[in-house]
């Protein structure tokens, strides 16, 4: 029975890293994952855990985890078989491969079905595939940075002042600009520079639909149905945030959204939204040690943590409290159906902006 366990980037001679470590009274587990199509990266991860294997304990097993993969369980099987018949048979027996499929079960390992257990390596994949994901610029990323760094006043952009805000390639932004100019977004001044032009609703809809999609999403349930409300778990981090933890992350949703626009037409969140800029998710459980991540869609989520490309530059701190962007605000109030307050909420973005252009206040 596997008793108890440690998330870790380095095996404990520090010469091999892996992904995650199972404490466990029987021998630990060594964790390695992959999110891939390609037998190549499998075969790679497989002889980097009997490196690792080699220099550990001889009670210690070592499971490579493949999650998201187009490969068939028959493909999988193939290539566990053929490794273990090239390795040394001391070390090729410790080594498993396990799968997650659509719907979240472990597929392949005997440990698989001790709750401690899936619970822990669920959260580890969770973490480790969000992270990952996050890291990479993309032309959607640059087109949210440009409308946030608009929302924000900050004027004209150079292509270079661009790069430097998202952490994106020249290439990449001069294809975001100009999938943005053809569909009308953009101005092109004089000097190079470019400048947001007024957005619709539909384009901001649009805009933020997109935003959105470039993101991971992280739901966790309360199983006991005692969780507590949004209001307290923002409150909670807050204060967890005064004690240095989860500095990158910051409150959206409804929450954030009555931030920035206190007339939004709704009572109370039906959950707490917060935008992760590159933060891991043990925090979640000093929000409320009942929180479990899930990956059941239909289950109702009293947490969702957003990761997400934007810069944290965007973070906004206002009297010891971590707002997230107006953009991740409205991304998540698109996510659950709030249409109609997000067009009130652009509205008044949009009022505010120009009001700003000809120097009134709103």
């Amino acid at each position: 029975m596997i008793s108890c366990n440690q998330n870790i980037k380095q095996d404990p001679s520090g010469k091999h890293k892996v992904d995650g470590r199972w404490r466990g009274a029987a021998g630990d587990i060594l964790i390695e994952i992959k999110r891939t199509n390609n037998v190549r990266d499998i075969r790679s991860a497989l002889v980097a855990l009997a490196y690792a294997l080699r220099d550990d304990a001889p009670t210690t097993t070592a499971l490579c985890v493949v999650t998201q993969s187009k490969l068939s369980p028959n493909r999988l099987l193939d290539e566990i078989t053929q490794f273990r018949e090239m390795v040394r048979p001391d070390l090729g027996h410790r080594i498993h491969l396990l799968t997650i499929d659509e719907g979240g079960q472990l597929r392949g390992f005997e440990y698989a079905s001790e709750p401690e257990f899936s619970k822990w390596l669920m959260h580890l994949v969770a973490t480790e595939t969000s992270t990952t994901s996050a890291g990479r610029s993309n032309q959607q990323s640059v087109a949210s940075t440009l409308v946030q760094l608009s929302l924000r006043g900050e004027g004209p952009q150079t292509f270079k002042a661009l790069q430097e805000a998202c952490g994106a390639s020249y290439p990449t932004v001069a294809a975001a600009v100009k999938e943005f100019t053809e569909q009308g977004f953009i101005e092109h001044q004089s000097d190079r520079r470019i400048v947001l032009k007024y957005l619709t609703h539909e384009a901001w809809l649009k805009i933020a639909r997109a935003h959105g999609a470039n993101r991971k999403v992280l739901r966790f349930v309360d199983p006991t149905g005692q969780a507590r409300t949004p209001a307290a778990m923002a409150k909670r981090l807050f204060k967890l945030q005064a004690q240095g933890v989860a500095q990158n992350v910051a409150v959206g949703g409804v929450l954030g959204a009555m931030h920035y626009f206190p007339g939004l037409d709704i009572t109370a969140s039906p959950r707490l939204d917060l935008s992760n800029y590159g933060q891991g998710t043990d925090f979640v459980q000093k929000l409320d040690a009942a929180l479990e991540l899930t990956s059941d869609p239909r289950a109702k989520a009293v947490v969702v943590v957003h990761v997400t490309q934007e810069p944290p530059r965007f973070i906004e701190h206002d009297q010891g409290e971590t707002w997230a962007s107006e953009l991740e605000c409205i991304a998540d109030l698109i996510e659950m159906g709030l249409t109609r307050e997000v067009v009130d909420m652009v509205s008044d973005l949009n009022h505010r902006k120009m009001h700003a252009k000809e120097g009134r206040t709103p």
